[in-house]
This record gives C-alpha cells, structure tokens and sequence, in this order.
C-alpha cells in the first residue's frame, strides 16, 4: 500500500505547539491520543491503520514533533472533553506527553521511553544522544532507522511508516528537546501519570535494562523480541490499544 500524506482528519499543524492530526474524528466517548517518537509524524498513525481496522468506539489523534511540546489550546481542551482519554506514548514521546499541557488522562502507556529521557540510568545514553545530534544527516537518518527497527528486513516492512520530513527539521527538534532538558525547563506539572510501561528486550535506544530499572514499581511487560520500534510487534491499532490497561 502507498504512503499517506495527509489523513481525512483535521490537522492542527501550528508553528509553536506540538503537531497534531486527527485520524479517527467521530465524537465517540473516548480517545486514544499517541504521542509519536522523535523524528517521526503522522505516517506511523496511518500505517497501523493498514494492518486492520480500529475498533469501534474510539477516536484517535496523533502528535509529534518536540520542539514545544505543548499542545494548541485548541485541541487540548477537544481532547479533555472526552468521557476518557487514552494517552500511548513512544520513545522520547513518553516524556513529550507529560509535558503536553493535558491535565486529565485515565490511563496511559509508554513504549520504549521513560519520564525522564536523558541520561545512562533514567533513559538515553548522553554520548549516544549527543553524537546522533552532531552527526544527524540524511545518511545517518538512513542508520538510525535501520538500527531502531531492528535491521534492513524490518526497516523494509516498516518502510511506508517512515516520516516526512526534513533532516534539518529532525535536527532542531532534538536539540530543542536537548535544551529543555539540560537547561532543567522541561515542564512536567501534570497530574497523571503512566500505568504501564512496555520494553522491548532488543531495543537499542532505550537500553531494556535502563527502561526495567526506571519503571520500578509500575506495571511492566518485557517483550524479548520488540526492537525500539515496537509497531513492529504491535502492529496495529487493535493490538496497540489492547495493551492498554
């Protein structure tokens, strides 16, 4: 199937907050709002949509984009007007979602990232962080989506996922989400927090044991086989949204 590059829903692309876009967008009482990994934008959202439908009864939006992870106005008081809301995060997403804006989350679940993303014993090694900042280029991208997704064959199945954008625009999204947090302004006053964490035993990002240790005490599953990407191994919103407890 062809890639996507633009869904039927409304997108709210402002230049300051956080990117969003709705995929399903059909006032149901609930719904699931993925906070996507560095990097990526709306084509993860869509590509689970070709591994089978989303089950009935839940909207979904998608946000990327980290430069400032605050949502718009906009469409965090649509989201709060839910009956529940549903946050899966991923990757640096994890962190992103928590200094959203959004106040109110009945149940979250992280994949492969933890709260507090930068660092050897929380998330992120700092010389891995800071040598994929300096070194960030079309050629490097082309590695870097090879090694989060577990190899060439992998990389081949996920290939229509892969995001939309420009290298230099990856570029400032890192350093700005670098900035944050070295300069200790990366907000997190929100008043939810995760009630599942999911690990992947390959991943190479986010080392498994690092992730083990920073989820001490939440709910953990360990899935031995999952590279950082883990639609790879919850490839669609079916499975995505049943790991949601």
């Amino acid at each position: 199937m062809g890639r996507y590059r633009k869904g039927p829903g409304t997108a709210f692309a402002g230049g300051v907050q956080v990117k969003s876009e709705w995929i399903v967008e059909r006032n149901f009482s609930k719904v699931a709002v993925l906070f996507n990994g560095w990097g990526m934008d709306a084509q993860t959202a869509y590509w689970l949509m070709q591994n089978g439908p989303v089950p009935d009864g839940i909207d979904i939006l998608v946000c990327w984009d980290y430069r400032d992870p605050q949502l718009s106005p906009t469409v965090r008081e649509r989201v709060e007007g839910y009956d529940e809301v549903i946050v899966i995060s991923w990757s640096l997403g994890v962190a992103g979602a928590m200094s959203s804006g959004l106040c109110r989350v009945d149940r979250a679940v992280a994949f492969n990232g933890t709260r507090q993303p930068l660092g050897r014993e929380t998330g992120i090694d700092e010389g891995l962080f800071q040598a994929t900042l300096d070194t960030w280029s079309e050629a490097s991208r082309q590695r870097f989506m090879r090694r989060i997704c577990g190899g060439n064959e992998a990389l081949d199945r996920f290939r229509d996922a892969v995001p939309l954008r420009s290298v230099e625009e990856q570029k400032e999204e890192l350093r700005c989400i670098q900035d944050r947090i070295l300069s200790e302004t990366e907000s997190c006053d929100c008043r939810w927090d995760y009630s599942r964490a999911i690990v992947g035993g390959r991943d190479l990002i986010f080392p498994a044991d690092v992730q083990k240790s920073a989820w001490n005490g939440y709910d953990v599953l360990v899935v031995d086989d999952m590279p950082h990407v883990p639609w790879l191994r919850f490839d669609s919103w079916q499975e995505v949204l049943a790991c949601v407890q």
